[in-house]
């Protein structure tokens, strides 16, 4: 998903779409989830035997100090990637991103 993040990055949007981007505490999760995943052998062996994290998994630690980012849950509200993203909350804001940037034209001053 660090590809939506960068993709609405106001710098690389049409100035009639600056300011539609995930929400930034969505995208914070999503960010952080990702380098800890792709990263996950250092990071798993830092959470696990109490080692020194790097930025995100310090991050996670911090924020979220009683969820494990290998965790998958289900709640009423769905899915929840690490105890912290909630995979119903994703689609809808990603969906909605996707909507109003697929109408772009729609939304142009001539």
């Amino acid at each position: 998903m660090g590809y939506l993040i960068k993709a609405t990055s106001k710098r690389l949007l049409p100035e009639t779409v600056k300011d539609v981007r995930l929400d930034a505490e969505m995208a914070e999760k999503i960010e952080h989830l990702r380098n800890i995943y792709e990263h996950w052998e250092k990071t798993k062996e830092a959470f696990s035997k109490n080692r020194k994290k790097n930025k995100s998994a310090k991050w996670y630690e911090d924020n979220y100090p009683s969820q494990t980012p290998w965790s998958l849950s289900w709640d009423a509200n769905g899915f929840v990637v690490g105890g912290i993203l909630n995979i119903n909350e994703l689609n809808r804001d990603a969906t909605w991103l996707a909507l109003v940037l697929s109408n772009q034209d729609q939304f142009r001053e001539d």
